[in-house]
């Protein structure tokens, strides 16, 4: 509900943020992969890019070696968008961590470090049940 809190302000639902990070980070990126990445319906997939093209974030293009093939790329504002959702989380997270006692602090970094061990070991094609 946090990150609702934050995706509220540009008036973005955290499916449409991942679909725009997803875009930002590997662009450009074909309807196909990008309907794959979020493990959504191509139907799904087609309504959040649709929305973020009527707010300016990714502008949709054809493939000029495919034609059949449609390409997702962020626009500027989408860039400023992401940048901006995970500076608002940064300081979100550095709010709630102030709020921890030393020891509190050093615990969850124990158990962050661990788990961020755990993902590394992780296959990389780790597909959801």
């Amino acid at each position: 509900s946090l990150m609702n809190n934050v995706l509220s302000r540009g008036q973005l639902n955290l499916p449409q943020y991942n679909a725009l990070k997803a875009v930002a980070l590997h662009a450009p990126l074909s309807m196909g992969k990008l309907t794959e990445d979020l493990c959504v319906s191509t139907a799904a997939a087609t309504n959040v890019v649709d929305r973020l093209v009527q707010l300016g974030l990714v502008e949709r293009r054809r493939d000029d070696r495919d034609r059949r093939v449609v390409l997702v790329t962020p626009t500027a504002k989408g860039r400023r968008t992401v940048r901006g959702v995970h500076q608002d989380v940064g300081a979100l997270f550095v709010r709630l961590l102030e709020k921890l006692s030393a020891e509190q602090r050093r615990h969850f970094l124990e158990v962050y470090e661990r788990m961020t061990g755990l993902v590394w070991e992780m296959p990389l094609e780790v597909k959801p049940r």
